[in-house]
């Protein structure tokens, strides 16, 4: 058989392997989703690896088309995260699990997330009524004495998070101090964008459909025609107050407890944020926000500013004592100037009343499901699988996932080697970088420990842990909304607990497959998807591991390390996927738009992202290489040809890659040195491709405060 015919023979076995085998199959025969059996005994019978350089276009330089060169006679074959279309099928898979009777054996938090999940299952007519009594229990408690007539908002607030609720206009939390990693410290931020959006788009609904369930149209009856349009304004601005606040300014800083009542005080926030929306065209899409700008003066005075220095104290009251002194992190400043501001402009009632509505819309289909699906149509099993955070669930899958049936473990050891040596890779840039001050280093250090932690090591015990609190175990009731309460008031304590935690190195939140807006769950997750469809194989060399896998982990990782958090997540992605989006600074994207602005508006933070992902790969193969105690730079089968492991690399990284054109595959092969030293072209004629020469951590953009 032909090299041509022995590598086309190679993928079709490799993609419809990884194509073929269903998700739930693979729980339990991981060795068929991996890789293949049949790729196994190929590459032993035949050394398939050498097909990587067949269809190579010979008359062409690569160091003048390194595309045309790798492509041109070949397939273009491609390696891209199929997070969109594995996810459902792992959700499917869990699912399935979580439907199954708890056992004495399993993960004790699975146990407890299977009695959570069928409970949810059963919402509505399937309830028990003693499930039903003790949901109107609650219900009454929340509408007839939180939600009692002529309460002040303040009050309100205040019992909603001692029940479990939350505030409504912010979030309080525990995290690293940016500044010094190895502490944490209590977090002010605006609630999420996408929650105020979707809360505002429901409620509109609620209001506007004439058919509505009994709930529904009984409550929305109660509401008087000026209630209605006070609650709608309201949420009409607070929208994009919350939008604008958290994608067009980067504001933060630690401000002491005591002078946390101040900051309403500090209009150069709200003058700046005032200039930036006049001038962006989307503002153009919020009159009421607009209106409420240009009303505002700068002296409002009103008994409903938001009391911060009261509400942190009374949130810590049951886990510790806050003094005055401590120092909080408030992040976009601007949007509590503004925040006080939206307070100060409607009537104590009115708060009320949007607090009230919103914790109905937010709440209904613990309450009423047939209301709640009359406003929106979900799922009920795609509900309840997203309505907890299933650490145990996601333990057990990693768990499954990580069993490794090919001999010895080997796989295994691919890719937990292959990861720690791309960490080594970015922590030595990171401490060797010239431009970065020491806690800057810290806090990227730090930060990379908690993207990678549950990458490949978790605990069971800890994850368990999440499911109990001073040692007793989650308390069970008849009903799923009590239940759901407990369960978000018990992470509510884990969560508190952690600014008490005074070691050097904090375990971060258990792995969940149903938070992927967490950095860290999209980069295990990411993971897992590519080992599907990336030729790993312990009998094929490190290059052709490193120029595949390695460079899409070492890409995503980069990527999620330079996110900004302050935007949010939802709002950031430009597409409906899981992908990382980075943002760089400007100097760095200029490098690369003249040339590819053309093409996409988001193909130079694309291209940078994928160039240091190569970079930090290429550099992790030559360590792992080093390690073993060898300098083993040619691959035994080729040395006879001079082919050395760069340049079989950097062929196995185009043969890869040729989905991503012409452009921007030789764009980024000509940024890498070591391909141009594997390719001698230094001493030929350099093409007009862009040449950026930056280091992977001098295009950050932003203060620790704002990135954190």
């Amino acid at each position: 058989m032909s090299i041509n015919g022995l590598f086309a023979v190679f993928i079709v076995i490799y993609v419809v392997s990884g194509f073929a085998v269903p998700i739930e199959d693979s729980l339990n025969n991981i060795d068929a989703v991996w890789i293949s059996n049949g790729i196994h005994t190929q590459n032993k019978q035949n050394n398939d690896l050498l097909s990587v350089l067949s269809g190579l276009d010979q008359a062409v330089d690569p160091c003048e088309d390194a595309y045309s060169y790798a492509c041109k006679n070949g397939g273009k074959f491609w390696t891209q995260e199929y997070v969109q279309k594995i996810y459902p099928e792992v959700r499917n898979s869990l699912i399935k699990i979580l439907s199954q009777k708890p056992t004495k054996k399993e993960v004790h938090s699975l146990s407890i997330e299977k009695q959570l999940f069928q409970q949810c299952m059963n919402l509505g007519a399937n309830e028990t009524s003693e499930a039903k009594d003790e949901k109107e229990v609650l219900i009454a408690r929340l509408f007839q004495h939180v939600f009692r007539p002529n309460a002040n908002w303040k009050n309100i607030d205040e019992a909603l998070n001692i029940i479990g609720f939350g505030h409504p206009f912010f979030d309080i939390n525990v995290e690293r101090d940016p500044e010094n990693p190895s502490h944490n410290i209590v977090s002010l931020r605006p609630p999420s964008h996408a929650q105020i959006k979707h809360i505002k788009h429901l409620t509109n609904k609620a209001f506007e459909t004439s058919e509505q369930s009994n709930l529904i149209t009984n409550i929305v009856d109660s509401i008087s025609t000026e209630s209605k349009n006070t609650i709608l304004n309201f949420l009409s601005i607070l929208h994009p107050l919350v939008f604008f606040t958290t994608t067009q300014t980067g504001d933060a800083e630690k401000i002491k407890l005591n002078n946390l009542n101040s900051i309403g005080s500090y209009d150069e926030f709200a003058i700046n944020l005032r200039q930036k929306i006049e001038s962006d065209p989307v503002s153009d899409h919020f009159p009421e926000f607009k209106d409420f700008l240009k009303s505002q003066e700068s002296n409002d005075e009103s008994n409903n500013s938001v009391d911060l220095i009261g509400t942190v104290k009374q949130h810590f009251a049951e886990i510790t004592n806050i003094n005055d002194n401590e120092v909080i992190l408030v992040k976009h400043t601007s949007y509590f100037v503004l925040l006080n501001k939206l307070l100060n402009a409607f009537s104590n009632h009115a708060i009320a009343e949007v607090i009230k509505f919103k914790v109905l819309i937010e709440n209904l289909r613990y309450i009423e499901w047939k209301s709640a699906n009359s406003l929106e149509h979900i799922k009920r099993s795609i509900f309840c699988f997203g309505d907890t955070k299933l650490y145990g669930a996601s333990f057990k899958l990693n768990r499954d996932l990580r069993k490794d049936t090919h001999k010895e473990g080997q796989y295994y050891e691919l890719v937990q080697d292959m990861l720690h040596e791309i960490v080594d890779v970015i922590n030595t840039e990171i401490s060797n970088s010239k431009i970065i001050s020491s806690a800057e280093k810290a806090y990227f250090v730090s930060e990379m420990k908690l993207i990678t932690a549950n990458a490949l090591h978790q605990n069971r015990e800890y994850v368990s842990e999440y499911y109990r609190y001073n040692g007793q175990d989650f308390e069970f009731g008849s009903s799923y909304f009590s239940n759901i309460i407990r369960y978000r008031k018990l992470l509510q304590r884990i969560e508190m607990s952690k600014l008490k935690d005074t070691s050097k190195n904090p375990r971060p939140e258990p792995y969940s497959i149903t938070d992927l807006d967490r950095p860290s769950n999209r980069f295990v997750f990411s993971l897992f998807v590519n080992s599907h469809y990336s030729p790993l194989s312990p009998e094929l060399p490190k290059e052709i591991h490193y120029s595949v896998y390695g460079v899409k982990i070492a890409s995503f990782l980069f990527g999620l390390f330079n996110e900004q958090k302050r935007v949010d997540a939802l709002q950031a992605r430009h597409r409906d996927d899981w992908s990382a989006h980075p943002t760089y600074s400007k100097a760095a994207i200029d490098c690369f738009t003249s040339s590819l602005e053309p093409y996409d508006k988001e193909l130079p933070k694309e291209t940078l992202t994928e160039l240091f992902g190569l970079r930090i790969a290429y550099k992790a193969m030559l360590n792992d290489y080093l390690n073993e105690g060898s300098r083993k730079y040619f691959v035994p089968e080729l040395a006879r040809e001079g082919v050395t492991a760069d340049k079989m690399f950097f062929v196995s990284y185009a043969r890869y890659h040729c989905y991503y054109g012409k452009r921007v595959m030789n764009t980024i092969l000509s940024n890498v040195d070591a391909f141009s030293f594997a390719n001698n072209c230094y001493e030929k004629t350099a093409n007009d491709l862009p040449k950026c020469h930056l280091k992977g951590f001098e295009i950050q953009e932003n203060n620790l405060l704002s990135r954190a």
